[in-house]
């Protein structure tokens, strides 16, 4: 059971954040998506949007070496929204905090 999902979004990549401080690993659940959505609402070069995907998946890669259950949905994820909030809403759903 979750107690809690703690949501990082892609521009809050820093392992010393506060909501990380507060966050217990064994019973908090780390949530992070690439949603296409959010890679073409901004104007952005190829390089820049694959440099930031690649940070985000090192970074959900470190907070599981850390002992946290993360869950990472990449951009290429099976059946897919390419909305933030549906794709929150579906984890939320399959595992209830």
């Amino acid at each position: 059971m979750v107690r809690r999902w703690v949501v990082i979004l892609g521009d809050q990549l820093d392992a010393q954040a506060e909501v990380l401080r507060q966050s217990d690993p064994k019973q908090d659940r780390i949530w992070m998506a690439e949603a296409r959505q959010e890679s073409t609402h901004v104007t952005s070069s190829k390089t820049r949007t694959v440099l930031f995907l690649s940070a985000m998946r090192h970074f959900a890669q470190h907070l599981r070496d850390q002992g946290w259950t993360v869950d990472h949905q990449r951009i290429d994820y099976p059946n897919a929204s390419d909305s933030l909030g549906e794709r929150l809403a579906l984890s939320l759903k399959q595992h209830p905090a």
